[in-house]
């Protein structure tokens, strides 16, 4: 007899059961973990075989992030759709949320964060204190500010990739040939971090604050 107290693989009290992720990378596995422990069934979606999150996941679906036919593969399998990656395709999800699908964050807010500069505007029309940046149409328009400045790549960029610190005129020469933003760069002692979580009934959750420690030789 089976005991009333202790959850069954894959039995939630939630009425999501089965949750999509797009993507199968170490957030996604992280994800799982918890997943897993709450009863949720998960499929993943990525294009590599035994990604890492496909290595605890129920299942995968094969195929790229930006594959329409795929995507709606996944969310055909699942109750709500999550993803662990910006760079993926939003057309498409804003399609499956318009026909109801329930995906978290909502496509509109993932498109804010696959652009630097709307991300960052975003910040500063809420009153968030950030570095003074500009938009940047043509490389002319990178000396607008002085040196020295950071150059961002307004889509595409990722740990650190996508970044260029311009100090001097002379550093023109290796700026970014995409379209980017320029912001003033900003002596600081320390980075620090915090992962903020919020429920749809406005409930709020803080995680620890944590430092962020960078090596010029092991990140990109």
């Amino acid at each position: 007899m089976k005991n009333p107290k202790i959850k069954q693989k894959n039995q939630t009290l939630y009425s999501i059961k089965r949750i999509g992720i797009i993507g199968g990378g170490q957030l996604a596995k992280m994800s799982i973990l918890a997943a897993k422990n709450m009863g949720f069934f998960v499929t993943v979606l990525d294009s590599t075989p035994e990604c890492p999150a496909a290595q605890i996941a129920d299942q995968q679906i094969i195929g790229s992030l930006y594959d329409p036919e795929k995507i709606r593969a996944l969310a055909k399998v699942s109750d709500v759709l999550t993803y662990d990656i910006e760079h993926i395709d939003t057309q498409t999800l804003n399609s499956l949320h318009d026909d109801g699908c329930t995906i978290y964050p909502q496509p509109a807010v993932l498109e804010i964060i696959q652009d630097k500069f709307k991300q960052k505007q975003r910040l500063a029309d809420k009153g968030i204190p950030v570095p003074h940046f500009e938009a940047v149409e043509k490389p002319a328009s990178l000396a607008l500010m002085g040196f020295p400045i950071v150059q961002k790549a307004r889509h595409g960029g990722y740990d650190g990739k996508g970044v260029m610190v311009l100090k001097n005129q002379a550093d023109l020469a290796f700026a970014l040939k995409t379209p980017s933003m320029i912001e003033e760069l900003i002596d600081f002692t320390k980075e620090l971090a915090i992962i903020i979580a919020r429920k749809q009934d406005g409930e709020i959750a803080c995680y620890p604050v944590v430092e962020m420690v960078f090596d010029d030789q092991t990140n990109i």
